[in-house]
């Protein structure tokens, strides 16, 4: 199963934005995910990753004063 990439934004504009460092990130994360794949037998892997603003993820998403987090499935 490939990871889903869910874009959360309340406009274009924001998303827009913030592309070219969730492309930046994408490619190295495929880089990283391909390395533990390899070296280490990397099997399961999130359900998702939910790209928004810092101010969405810390008042739509979650209440931790952080924009970064995990749960069991997502990040």
């Amino acid at each position: 199963m490939n990871v889903k990439h869910v874009y959360a934004f309340e406009s274009t504009k924001d998303y827009e934005k913030h592309e070219g460092f969730i492309l930046k990130c994408c490619e190295v994360m495929e880089n990283y995910q391909n390395m533990l794949k390899k070296d280490y037998e990397l099997t399961t892997l999130p359900k998702g990753i939910v790209w928004t603003t810092s101010k969405l993820a810390t008042s739509v998403f979650s209440n931790l004063p952080i924009p970064a987090f995990t749960n069991k499935d997502t990040i």
